[in-house]
């Protein structure tokens, strides 16, 4: 069984996601900011993470505001997370997760090339108001790892 962990702040994608992956036989392990992701990643919680599915706008609860970098109301605290607690340790989640983000776009145009090659390497999903679940694109994803 492949754990992953969904680090998404709205409850009602959380909900949704979380039901869809468990139906389709994936251990889902929710976190609704960075500190709690934090708790799965640094072993606190007894569980291994196979993939990560990340939001970019999240509260910025476990951050300092000096690493938000001026952003506002945490635009991108996912990705700076993603960066400063997870690649040092699991570089291999590079191609492991997931960004799922209505603010793909903007991440991409302020990004430095470092960045950007990062992103370059990772699945992207663009959220899109009133989209429709993009349930069967993660479910693909994860089936390959």
């Amino acid at each position: 069984m492949l754990n992953v962990l969904l680090l998404e702040d709205r409850g009602s994608i959380t909900a949704t996601l979380t039901d869809l992956l468990e139906y389709k036989g994936f251990k889902v392990y929710e976190a609704f900011n960075p500190s709690d992701a934090n708790s799965y990643m640094s072993g606190e919680e007894e569980v291994e993470i196979h993939a990560i599915i990340l939001d970019l706008n999240l509260p910025t609860d476990g951050l300092k505001p000096k690493e938000i970098n001026g952003t506002k109301d945490g635009l991108f605290s996912g990705w700076i997370w993603f960066k400063k607690h997870v690649l040092p340790s699991y570089p291999e989640m590079l191609e492991r997760t997931i960004i799922y983000s209505a603010y793909l776009d903007v991440l991409k145009m302020n990004a430095t090339t470092k960045d950007k090659n990062l992103l370059n390497q990772m699945k992207q999903i663009k959220k899109r108001e009133g989209n429709t679940s993009p349930g069967e694109e993660i479910i693909k994803f994860l089936q390959r790892i």
